[in-house]
């Protein structure tokens, strides 16, 4: 359990046990560099990073952010819970309503065949037990995004939202495949069950 003290302070709901992470970084050119990032200053992966220093059995590597397809992390005592990040373009809202775009690191929250569900905040930590926590600002919560056919991620809501909200939000989003619509809105699928509807979502 945490307390936000203000508005604007960042938060975690767990403190991460270990300074190291356990890494894959998967490059476009389709090599893969495994080692483990982190060190004794923090243990924090910011969403903002845009070189990945990984330490190999052999070397230190330095990886732009512009050549990770994607980079997987996890917890050395826990190697079946997996963790995946993507660093992504996606569009945003600037000054005076003008449209302008930014690249960070978001967390694969559901993955299928026609849909990626991201998740985005601050910085990214491991749990003791493996899991990925995201760490945000309270007023904004987490935000979420859609990829469809590796077209530019669109944010469509943030954690902050009812469930009433999310259903109606759902049924606007995947109005493509009603029959997922249906299973969300009669509350067979839970509105926050990113992986179930990322992996159900096929598209008439």
């Amino acid at each position: 359990m945490c307390l936000a003290i203000t508005s604007c302070e960042i938060y975690s709901a767990v403190k991460a046990a270990t300074t190291f992470y356990q890494c894959e970084v998967h490059k476009k050119d389709g090599s893969i560099v495994s080692g483990r990032i982190g060190g004794l200053r923090s243990s924090n992966f910011y969403a903002n990073t845009k070189t990945v220093s990984i330490k190999t059995v052999t070397s230190r590597e330095k990886i732009s952010a512009n050549n990770v397809q994607y980079l997987v992390l996890w917890d050395k005592d826990y190697p079946t819970v997996k963790n995946t990040l993507m660093y992504v373009e996606f569009e945003k809202e600037g000054r005076k309503g003008k449209k302008c775009y930014n690249k960070r690191w978001m967390y694969v929250e559901g993955a299928g065949d026609n849909l990626i569900i991201l998740g985005s905040g601050s910085y990214y930590q491991i749990t003791p037990k493996g899991d990925l926590i995201i760490s945000y600002v309270n007023t904004d919560g987490i935000q979420y995004y859609l990829l469809r056919n590796a077209n530019m991620p669109m944010y469509f809501a943030n954690s902050n939202r009812t469930k009433k909200s999310m259903r109606k939000m759902w049924a606007e989003k995947l109005k493509d495949d009603p029959s997922l619509v249906n299973k969300i809105t009669n509350k067979e699928i839970d509105v926050w069950d990113f992986k179930t509807i990322a992996d159900e979502y096929n598209p008439k």
